[in-house]
Parts: C-alpha cells; sequence; structure tokens
C-alpha cells in the first residue's frame, strides 16, 4: 500500500492542469527546466512552452528512483508495480515512456508531445490530474509551474539539474 501511495504521489507531481483554449499559427519556443531531487527520488523535467499562448508543447520528464523509495528491494518487485501503470501510456500518438531497471534504482524516460496527443486518451491515466482534460486543447504553462512549485519543484537554471542523491 506505502508503495502505490508513492507511486501515486509521484504521479500526481507529474500531472498537469488543463485549460480549455483555441490556438493556431507559428509559435516561437521558450524551454524551461524544473527538478524535485530528495534522497532516493529525482525528478527532472523540461517544457517547451509557447509564452504568448500560455501552451505547453513538449513535456520531458526524467525521474531516477530507487527502489526502497519504491518500497521494494528489487528491479522484479518494481516492475510488479510500475509496468501495469506504464503500460497505459503505450500506443498513444505523442506519448513515449521507457523505464529502465537497474540493480538499486530505475530511470524513467517520459515524453508528451502536447501538439500530437489526443487529450481523451491521456484524461483516465492514473496521476494525470486536470480540469476538463477531455474537452482541452492545450496545457496551461503558468497552471503547471503553480501546481510544480506548490509540489516542491525548484526552477533549474540553463538545464543545470542537481546530482541524484540515493538513499544509502
Amino acid at each position: 500500500m506505502k508503495a502505490k501511495k508513492i507511486i501515486l504521489s509521484v504521479l500526481s507531481l507529474l500531472a498537469l492542469v488543463v485549460l480549455v483554449a483555441c490556438g493556431s499559427g507559428k509559435k516561437e519556443l521558450k524551454t524551461s527546466y524544473y527538478q524535485s531531487n530528495q534522497p532516493g527520488v529525482d525528478i527532472r523535467m523540461t517544457f517547451h512552452y509557447d509564452e504568448d499562448k500560455d501552451a505547453i508543447v513538449k513535456q520531458e520528464t526524467h525521474t531516477q528512483m530507487d527502489y526502497a523509495g519504491l518500497g521494494v528491494q528489487t528491479a522484479d518487485e518494481a516492475k510488479d508495480i510500475l509496468d501495469s501503470i506504464a503500460a497505459q501510456y503505450q500506443g498513444i500518438d505523442g506519448v513515449s515512456d521507457k523505464i529502465d531497471y537497474g540493480e538499486n534504482s530505475l530511470n524513467e524516460d517520459l515524453v508528451i508531445d502536447y501538439e500530437k496527443v489526443d487529450f481523451k486518451e491521456i484524461a483516465d491515466i492514473p496521476g494525470v490530474f486536470s480540469n476538463n482534460l477531455e474537452n482541452a486543447d492545450y496545457i496551461s504553462y503558468k497552471q503547471t509551474l503553480e501546481f510544480l512549485e506548490k509540489g516542491g519543484f525548484k526552477e533549474v537554471e540553463d538545464g543545470k539539474f542537481k546530482d541524484f542523491q540515493p538513499l544509502n
């Protein structure tokens, strides 16, 4: 039960708040970086966004986590917990998710291209909490940052992330 609670907490940190809006035309994208780095769990997020439209175009999330942080000891135990959740991302256009299981920790890379993804397809995936995602046209950059900062994420300058801190 503790492991599920940790997983849902991590996933909820990755969740985005959505506004309904429309937009088109060529955009000049900016990039920002955020990190939550605590012993045993390191989450690094990169956002490519259209500042004028307050819209995230692409999100890249890299998570490194000690197995102990999940409440398990081995890669096989972690797979038992995470593979069913990760499977829900598979086959969705605009989403790629890959988990590599190491000796003591795992690395997950999740990329969501919001120009390609069908929001209705991701609306029911655990950890994707939003306001009216099924009717959304974009992800609000400003609301996402507010959500992340409340969850303890810090902005990272020039992509210079802090190093992973193992639990040991």
